[in-house]
């Protein structure tokens, strides 16, 4: 299962699907190409910094301004539309201070 944590100022994104075969898992993938296009935009403009490893993503932002925060609203948003569709493949954890 891919588990991923989403915050005001960051996410964090481990694990696997294992929904099909390496090559074949539609849902890895989707997982991938989502969080991987919102942490090219906040590293760009948002001077996040983040860890990559075999089956991890982790970034931060330091001071999220809107425009990071519309990006990790885009990135909850999509993450739960695939949730949606293949739940037992993906945790989703949300962290917002509202304040």
């Amino acid at each position: 299962m891919i588990k991923v944590s989403v915050s005001n100022n960051g996410f964090s994104v481990h694990g696997h699907a294992n929904f099909k075969p390496y090559g074949e898992d539609i849902v890895c993938s989707a997982v991938s190409a989502i969080t991987q296009s919102i942490a090219n935009g906040l590293y760009k403009f948002c001077d996040a910094s983040y860890a990559s490893h075999e089956g991890l993503l982790a970034v931060y932002v330091s001071n999220p301004d809107d425009c990071c925060k519309a990006l990790l609203f885009s990135l909850r948003y999509g993450l739960q539309q695939i949730q949606k569709e293949f739940p037992e493949y993906l945790s989703l954890t949300e962290v917002w201070d509202c304040a």
